[in-house]
């Protein structure tokens, strides 16, 4: 008789996905994150991966900047149905828009470039 071919739950397989692509695994509710240099200093990224209805995962990320999460709107639904493969691509997808997400980002654009703010000091553009 052979044995079946363990395959981890959609959301392990995010997270040992986002993992291989330099996030850090979290083990609370967020289940990845990942630091990003600005002008303020490092601030990191969430990401979380939920179940939606009976057959879907919902990844979602946070990410505050200027008193909003920039990452709201970018959200990756996985099919439970997804071969490895595609739930890999889609992971990857996620990773990159929140890469260039934060890369857009008020204090990311200062840090590109080379103005730097220490904590505490008045901004004045003058």
């Amino acid at each position: 008789m052979q044995k079946e071919a363990f395959t981890p739950s959609p959301v392990v397989q995010i997270q040992n996905r986002l993992v291989a692509l330099g996030w850090t695994k979290e083990q609370g509710a967020a289940i990845a994150s990942k630091s990003f240099p600005t002008a303020v200093g490092p601030r990191v990224a969430f990401a979380y991966a939920t179940r939606g209805n009976a057959r879907t995962t919902i990844l979602a990320g946070t990410y505050w900047s200027e008193g909003r999460n920039i990452l709201s709107s970018d959200i990756v639904l996985a099919d439970d149905g997804a071969n490895e493969i595609q739930l890999h691509a889609a992971t990857a997808g996620f990773a990159a828009t929140v890469d260039r997400s934060v890369g857009d980002s008020y204090a990311a654009r200062l840090l590109a470039n080379g103005i730097a703010i220490s904590r505490g000091a008045s901004h004045d553009p003058n």
